[in-house]
C-alpha cells in the first residue's frame, strides 16, 4: 500500500535527493571492483585508466543517472496524493538545487527536474549539501527523505553530522539511501534517522529495482499519535 506518513493528522513530506555528478555518468554494468581501481589508477595520473572510464562513460545502454531517475519515476506514482514531494539534485558542490515540496497536482515539475538532470563532467558527490537543501523542505516534525546516490561525499561537509543533527530538529525524519554502486559510504545517514541502505543487483537489468522500490515506500510508516 502506499506510505502514511502523518503527524498530528498532517502528512509528512517525502523529498528525494538524485545524484548528478560524474561517476552517475557511467554504464550500470560497470562492475564496481573494475570502478574502484580506476579511480585509483586515475588519482595516481594514469591517463589510460582516464580514457578506460570515459569509454565507460561513453557505452551505450542504461547509466547510472538513468537507474536513479527509474527509480524516482517508479516511486513517485505510489506515494498517495495528500503527501507533498520535494526533490534536490545536484551535479557539483556549488550546484544544489532543491523544488518543492509541491501537492499531488504540481508533481510535473518534479518530474521535469529530475529527467533533466545531466551529470556533470568533473562533478563532485555533494550529499551533505543536499541534505541540508531538505531542511527547508521539511515538516516541523519532519518527513522521509530518499537519497539516491553511487558514492561518498566529495566536497568537505560531513554527511553523518548533518544527518544527527537533522535527526534531533526534526524527530520523525527517516532517511533511506539507495546506494547504486554499493559503496557510497553513507550508511550512517540512514542508520542515525531509522533509515535503511538499500542497494539494488544488477542495475543494467532495471526490473532489479522492484524489490528496493518497494522497500523504500514500504518505509514510510505512521508515527506515534497520528489520526
Amino acid at each position: 500500500p502506499p506510505p502514511r506518513c502523518q503527524a498530528g493528522g498532517f502528512d509528512l513530506p517525502v523529498i528525494f535527493i538524485v545524484d548528478g555528478s560524474v561517476s552517475m555518468g557511467l554504464h550500470a554494468s560497470i562492475p564496481l571492483g573494475l570502478e574502484a581501481a580506476l579511480d585509483a589508477r586515475i588519482d595516481a595520473g594514469d591517463d589510460n585508466a582516464r580514457q578506460e572510464y570515459r569509454a565507460w562513460m561513453a557505452k551505450p545502454g542504461p547509466k547510472r543517472l538513468d537507474v536513479a531517475k527509474m527509480a524516482f519515476m517508479a516511486t513517485v506514482p505510489m506515494i498517495e496524493e495528500s503527501t507533498k514531494v520535494g526533490a534536490v539534485t545536484f551535479r557539483d558542490c556549488d550546484e544544489v538545487r532543491a523544488v518543492g515540496p509541491v501537492p499531488a497536482d504540481e508533481r510535473s515539475t518534479l518530474v521535469g527536474a529530475i529527467t533533466g538532470l545531466t551529470v556533470r563532467r568533473g562533478g563532485d558527490t555533494a550529499i551533505a549539501r543536499a541534505l541540508l537543501a531538505t531542511t527547508s523542505m521539511l515538516s516541523p516534525a519532519g518527513g522521509h527523505v530518499i537519497l539516491i546516490t553511487d558514492g561518498g561525499e566529495t566536497c568537505g561537509g560531513s554527511p553523518c553530522e548533518i544527518a544527527a543533527g537533522m535527526k534531533i530538529r526534526f524527530p520523525s525524519l527517516v532517511i533511506d539511501v539507495i546506494d547504486l554502486s554499493g559503496k557510497s559510504n553513507t550508511a550512517c545517514v540512514a542508520d542515525l534517522t531509522g533509515g535503511r541502505v538499500l542497494v539494488p543487483d544488477a542495475l543494467d537489468h532495471l526490473s532489479s529495482l522492484d524489490p528496493v522500490l518497494g522497500d523504500v515506500v514500504g518505509r514510510c510508516e505512521p508515527v506515534s499519535g497520528s489520526n
